[in-house]
């Protein structure tokens, strides 16, 4: 609840100035009609309203979103600084316990842990007075927030005090009835009575109720003043000035500690008055002025519920009202068009903040800290800096690391980040470096691409999402981390994400681009144990080297044609009835290996089917893929996009 008080200051003291305005420019405005002063209590009561500031580069008053805050609490930023405290910790059992060996951790795949927080950050204090400080600056708001409380309810039961009253003196009112000699003065209020009542209790014409509203007037008036007045409150109820004086009421209520919203909300009840008196009259002649101005002489002798009533006929400023309704005019065009100019231009000083220019630097500013971040993450995470990747990282991108075993917390307290392999960090070539950075629209938010590699030479897609945001004390920090590994992958979603929305990634294991083919190709040919003739058949080399499942429910390749050039194939996703046609292609001679070559691929809608693809014969298709034997240019490193049409299509087993 402090927070609601502290917002509901801060919007009190922005308003304060809006209606410091507004007083002021009733005196030239004078002679403008009264609605008009109707429009600026409007304005009025939305800045009351409202907890924020529109931004925008051309805004004039200040934002104190915040000040209020700091002037009650202080700055701590200078009065706190984190200590942190490491635990010793024991693991529950000595099963799993993590072994190091040289720079690796090496962590068993079936271990279970109890893990406890590693360490506990505390706020201490950074001079012996700075907590005793802030604790006695906490009381006081404390206590301030309560008389505030204890004000809204004195309103509140004020309010309902005065209706209780109100309504045990007209529980004896008697309806006006159509047959009530009231003269000419009634016909002119153009309505049955029904709605009007007449009570010997009060004094002063009124009207109650909100969702219907009803008509009061004292017994013993004449004909023409109950005509009148009855023309008089059946504008207010035309108006819904019964429902704003409502809201005005609601308001003041809340900032009850404002004495510029009591003086606003008097005037306001004034103005309210003065523009339904101009309403009355504007058709008014002379005579009936005189009328209407002699039935408020008669209705404001007695003037004992001036806050009391809902809208009371006498309720304020006779005199003015009377020296108004016989200097009433017209408003010209162009004094409505100043008019208009004026509510917008309190709009722009008032509602607009003035952060515009100040921002934008302040935008280049942040900008250049989360650059700064996202290069020294990548650096430190391909040296596998631990210390450094903690540092960068809030306690639930830290968490995330943990899940993904990328970051490890000994039992002595150590930590350690990454392991041998694959690792970035083996990985690049001067065609292909080992890692990409995506472009995103929110430079809050970063996407790096690290192309991974073993000793095999294996390449793995590794695609990690970095947000950033700043801690309590403005250091821009990690604040969430996902990887994709892209590792198994058996649905068509995961295979778009690894090779086909970005052409770097699928560079990466491209094994005629990346410079790792030829070393693969050597290691395999003098190979004595078997482990790398997989990749001399072409279906079991694309899925090692695509890093596919090795479950032909979720992935399954089909052969579709051996050309000059290499092996047509297909990859068929059962999730999504896609398959992607690639060709395995022998860079370095018949004997060697088989690596993918990417030549084109279908989306089938559920009830599409192959043959209403009509395909290009083109026996040239595949002259100009990269390093293939046989090629004119071996050098060229395009990949030319051809579709194959499969001779036969067979359907997935579930």
């Amino acid at each position: 609840m402090g927070t609601v008080f502290i917002k509901i200051l801060e919007m009190s003291i922005t308003a304060s100035f809006l209606m410091i305005a507004v007083i002021l420019l009733r005196f030239p405005l004078k002679k403008a009609p009264k609605w008009f002063m109707g429009v600026l209590w409007a304005i009025v009561a939305l800045k009351l309203i409202m907890p924020f500031q529109v931004e925008s580069q051309f805004g004039i008053f200040p934002d104190v979103n915040g000040a209020v805050e700091s002037l009650l609490l202080g700055d701590n930023k200078d009065e706190e600084v984190p200590e942190v405290t490491y635990h010793d910790y024991t693991p529950a059992s000595e099963v799993g316990a993590a072994s190091i060996g040289g720079d690796n951790m090496i962590v068993p795949s079936d271990a279970e842990y109890d893990y406890l927080p590693d360490e506990q950050i505390i706020a201490t204090s950074a001079n012996s007075g700075a907590l005793e400080v802030l604790s006695v600056r906490s009381e006081i708001l404390a206590w301030l927030w309560m008389v505030w409380i204890i004000g809204v309810f004195a309103v509140a039961l004020y309010a309902v005090v005065s209706f209780i009253s109100i309504k045990k003196d007209i529980n004896v009112s008697i309806k006006l009835g159509k047959n009530n000699e009231c003269g000419d003065g009634a016909k002119a209020a153009g309505k049955a009575h029904d709605d009007v009542f007449v009570c010997d209790a009060i004094d002063t014409p009124f009207i109650l109720g909100f969702i219907k509203p009803a008509i009061y007037l004292p017994s013993g008036l004449d004909e023409e003043t109950v005509g009148n007045v009855l023309l008089h409150e059946r504008a207010h109820i035309a108006r819904y000035d019964h429902i704003r004086k409502l809201i005005g009421f609601i308001l003041l209520g809340i900032h009850w500690f404002n004495p510029l919203v009591w003086i606003s909300f008097t005037l306001f009840c004034k103005d309210i008055e003065l523009a339904c008196d101009e309403r009355v009259i504007k058709n008014m002649s002379l005579e009936e002025k005189k009328s209407y101005a002699t039935s408020l002489l008669n209705c404001s002798t007695h003037r004992r519920y001036a806050i009391t009533y809902s809208l009371a006929f006498g309720e304020v400023g006779v005199k003015t009202r009377i020296i108004q309704i016989f200097n009433y005019r017209k408003p010209s065009f162009w004094l409505i068009t100043m008019l208009i100019a004026v509510s917008v231009a309190l709009y722009g000083c008032f509602f607009t903040s003035a952060s515009g220019g100040n921002e934008k630097s302040d935008d280049y500013s942040e900008r250049a800290a989360y650059d700064e971040l996202l290069s020294n993450w990548i650096n430190d995470f391909e040296d596998r800096n631990a210390d450094a990747i903690v540092s960068y990282s809030n306690e639930k991108a830290m968490q995330n690391l943990m899940d993904e075993e990328l970051l490890f917390f000994d039992a002595d307290g150590s930590i350690s980040f990454g392991y041998s392999s694959p690792w970035p960090s083996m990985f690049g070539s001067e065609e292909i470096p080992n890692k990409t950075i995506i472009d995103t629209d929110d430079y809050n938010k970063a996407e790096v691409h690290y192309y991974a590699a073993d000793s095999e030479p294996h390449v793995y897609v590794w695609q990690e999402t970095l947000e950033f945001a700043k801690d309590r004390e403005g250091v821009v920090m990690v604040d969430s981390e996902e990887m994709n590994f892209c590792e198994n992958i058996e649905s068509v979603k995961d295979f778009n994400k690894a090779y086909c929305e970005h052409p770097e990634d699928f560079n990466a294991v491209n094994y005629t681009k990346n410079g790792l083919g030829e070393i693969l190709n050597g290691i395999a040919k003098q190979d004595t144990n078997g482990y790398y003739s997989k990749l001399f058949d072409p279906s079991a080399s694309a899925r090692y080297l695509l890093n596919l499942s090795d479950d032909e429910t979720k992935v399954k390749i089909e052969l579709q044609e051996e050309t000059e050039q290499g092996v047509v194939i297909n990859l068929l996703f059962p999730d999504g009835a896609f398959y992607e046609s690639y060709v395995m292609v022998q860079p370095w001679g018949s004997d060697g290996i088989y690596v993918p070559v990417i030549t084109g691929g279908y989306d089938l809608g559920e009830e599409d089917e192959l043959e209403n693809h009509p395909v290009e014969d083109d026996t040239d298709g595949f002259i100009n893929l990269p390093y293939v034997e046989g090629s004119d240019d071996t050098d060229n490193n395009d990949v030319t996009e051809h579709i194959i049409e499969p001779e036969e299509h067979d359907a997935m087993d579930p």
